[in-house]
């Protein structure tokens, strides 16, 4: 039990646990249970969301860069069927280009039917050495050169297609008339064939004509040997070796 002073005063007097305050009554009151027997609990403080912080990844944004055309000079060769875009600047490393042909029309009024679209990458930098030649058959001075001869010729690298048609040719030597041909490519674009559209003329001379320098490689380097020529004379004809056989 506790003691409280009626009317309260500062007890000063202490004897045996008791406190007294001279001139009071004293009485009792019941001292509060201790500790307590129900404690209030305190909640825990929710935990702020941060925003976002459960909500699934987002799928990245794509950029997509405008398109703009790329500068170049366009020329017209081989009778006029064959279009040579020269780039005004090289174009960037790493990157994706597109090339589109349509609404080209014929001298004749007709128009192409439907767009060529052509996509390539470039590669991780630009490529400063001049392409060389390798090596050109027939050979130079070369006899007796079978009619049906493909003549074939390599680089040191990657050729520009539209340039070789113009700037490797195979003529007759005397006239200067050029052989229509088909040219096929290897695989890594350094060696080309030309297969003629017929058979060659017997015991005539031909010359192989490879270059100047707007022959150039796919990087836009130039070939920078002049003009070589290869001159070959094709083999007799059989009714003539067959003469001479007799004789």
């Amino acid at each position: 039990m506790a003691l409280r002073c009626q009317p309260s005063t500062l007890c000063r007097n202490r004897q045996r646990g008791k406190a007294y305050c001279p001139g009071t009554t004293l009485t009792t009151i019941a001292a509060p249970e201790w500790p307590p027997s129900k404690i209030k609990k305190s909640r825990p403080k929710p935990v702020p969301q941060v925003s976002g912080a459960n909500e699934p990844p987002r799928p990245a944004k794509t950029v997509e860069i405008p398109a703009r055309p790329v500068a170049v000079t366009r020329s017209l060769t081989n009778g006029d069927q064959t279009v040579l875009l020269a780039l005004n600047s090289i174009l960037a490393p790493a990157t994706t280009y597109t090339l589109t042909i349509q609404g080209v029309k014929s001298l004749a009024g007709v128009q192409m039917t439907s767009p060529l679209v052509i996509t390539f990458t470039t590669g991780t930098g630009a490529t400063l050495t001049n392409p060389t030649l390798l090596s050109a058959t027939p050979v130079d001075a070369a006899e007796g050169v079978l009619t049906s001869v493909t003549p074939t010729v390599s680089f040191s690298a990657p050729m520009n297609p539209v340039s070789v048609y113009s700037y490797v040719t195979l003529k007759v030597r005397n006239t200067g008339a050029t052989v229509p041909a088909t040219y096929t490519w290897s695989p890594d674009s350094r060696t080309v064939t030309l297969t003629p559209q017929s058979a060659l003329l017997p015991s005539t001379q031909y010359s192989l004509s490879i270059g100047d320098s707007n022959l150039t490689d796919q990087a836009g380097n130039t070939f920078q040997a002049g003009t070589v020529v290869n001159n070959f004379t094709t083999q007799w004809a059989a009714s003539h070796s067959a003469h001479n056989d007799d004789l």
